[in-house]
Formats: C-alpha cells, sequence, structure tokens
C-alpha cells in the first residue's frame, strides 16, 4: 500500500443531470461543467469543439450511500450480457 496523497482542487461543477442517486439509465440524462469563472475564462475551453471526447474526474460529493466494494457490471450496464 502506498502512504501518497493526492490533493484534489473543485474546478467547476454538474449542472442539471437529475437529482436521484441511482447507477443505471444515464445514457439519455443530459448535464453541463460549469467551470469555476473565478479560476477560469473563456479560454480555457477553446478548442474543445475539436475533440470527439472528455475525460472528467469527479468525485461523488453528495452521495449518502455507505461505502461498498465495487461489483463487476456488464458493459453499459445491460445485465444480459456475459461480464
Amino acid at each position: 500500500m502506498t502512504t501518497d496523497t493526492v490533493t484534489l482542487q473543485t474546478v467547476g461543477r454538474v449542472v442539471g443531470g437529475r437529482s436521484e442517486m441511482v447507477e443505471d439509465d444515464w445514457h439519455d440524462v443530459r448535464a453541463v461543467i460549469r467551470l469555476d469563472g473565478e479560476t477560469f475564462t473563456a479560454s480555457a475551453v477553446l478548442g474543445l469543439e475539436g475533440f470527439s471526447h472528455l475525460e472528467v474526474v469527479f468525485l461523488f460529493d453528495r452521495s449518502t450511500q455507505p461505502r461498498y466494494a465495487p461489483i463487476p457490471v456488464p458493459h453499459e450496464g445491460t445485465r444480459a450480457r456475459p461480464l
């Protein structure tokens, strides 16, 4: 086990989406990531439209569920497909 520490700094918030905390059926949910306007200007996203994907690291800070051990879930949440 490592003793390294990682410090995260909030750079924005997710706005929209849905309010209930469930793991499935996110494919039709739309939300926006709003960057902190005091830290970033509009130039922070210049050229972003030229990319097909965006990787976002996030923290579930509003989850009320206790910690649990992750379990394998079939691709895209489709339980009919084998792992």
